[in-house]
């Protein structure tokens, strides 16, 4: 992905949000590289950090790319009102339900942003990667 510059950072939120995600991703891989392991004592607070971060950006960015559909498409939407559902059914309406087809797909279960999402539920609750490193010691 090319890097956006600073102005298409602060006037398109949904890149931004991306962007952002990308940044924690590359922390982690960094935080790997250097410990050799997340889930190790001396880095587990800062990989819980920047999973939490990673997932809030990425799943923010689907809610301000529907944002940004309500407004450039004038769906007349309530801003507490935008979701998947009632940003479909405006599309629908305009004739152009097909727009949300890419997002359909994703957020069916098993699907990636589907699995990112239950992470992200996973890590509001507990700690993710203590529930990630029991299960795989369970495998082991």
């Amino acid at each position: 992905m090319s890097y956006p510059t600073s102005y298409e950072l602060l006037s398109d939120r949904t890149k931004f949000k991306i962007y952002a995600a990308e940044c924690h991703l590359k922390k982690l891989k960094e935080l790997q590289i250097k410990s050799g392991n997340l889930a190790g004592s001396e880095t587990r607070i800062n990989t819980e950090l920047e999973l939490d971060c990673f997932f809030s950006q990425i799943l923010g960015a689907r809610d301000s790319l529907l944002f940004q559909i309500n407004k450039k498409l004038d769906l007349g939407i309530s801003e507490r009102g935008v979701t998947v559902d009632s940003v479909r059914a405006g599309l629908i309406k305009l004739g152009k339900g097909n727009l949300l087809r890419n997002l359909d797909t994703a957020m069916k279960e098993n699907h990636w942003l589907w699995l990112l999402k239950q992470f992200r539920n996973e890590c509001v609750h507990q700690s993710f990667i203590r529930k990630h490193v029991a299960v795989a010691h369970r495998f082991l």
